[in-house]
């Protein structure tokens, strides 16, 4: 079951069974629904016998051989509910665009890239410098 949890986080359009899934969640996709703290997570809109036996196995495995962290480097900035503004992912849409939708995304050395030195395969506007501050801000939180 495990070997789910792997396949979640490949490309999607491969037209496998994990694509299926995808889109059974809609826009909260499982590769990055597992990496939000199980008490932050939504409830899944809709799921398959099978996932749900990888995300309980996940949930076990993870914190009784210390897989992750949390928070994890992992964990998703946009529809995370310890971050508000994300629950509005398209406010965000230049984040996923460049692909900058993980914690991790945002530190260099353990620290915070500054907004001029994000990764950018599209330009960032200084609109997307107000999301930036809000994304820090919550990169700076302890307790997120």
């Amino acid at each position: 079951q495990l070997a789910q949890i792997q396949a979640l986080h490949a490309p999607i359009g491969l037209k496998r069974w994990a694509d299926l899934e995808h889109d059974l969640f809609g826009q909260d996709f499982p590769s990055l629904y597992i990496w939000v703290p199980k008490r932050a997570r939504p409830q899944p809109p809709q799921t398959t016998p099978a996932l749900d036996t990888s995300i309980t196995l996940w949930n076990k495995l993870s914190i009784k051989h210390a897989l992750t962290t949390d928070p994890s480097p992992m964990t998703p900035i946009l529809r995370n509910e310890h971050f508000t503004p994300g629950m509005t992912p398209k406010d965000f849409a230049h984040y996923e665009d460049n692909y900058l939708i993980r914690t991790y995304h945002f530190f260099q050395n353990q620290k915070i890239i500054p907004f001029t030195d994000l990764p950018q395969a599209r330009p960032l506007s200084t609109h997307d410098f107000f999301r930036y501050l809000q994304i820090k801000n919550l990169l700076e939180t302890p307790t997120y």
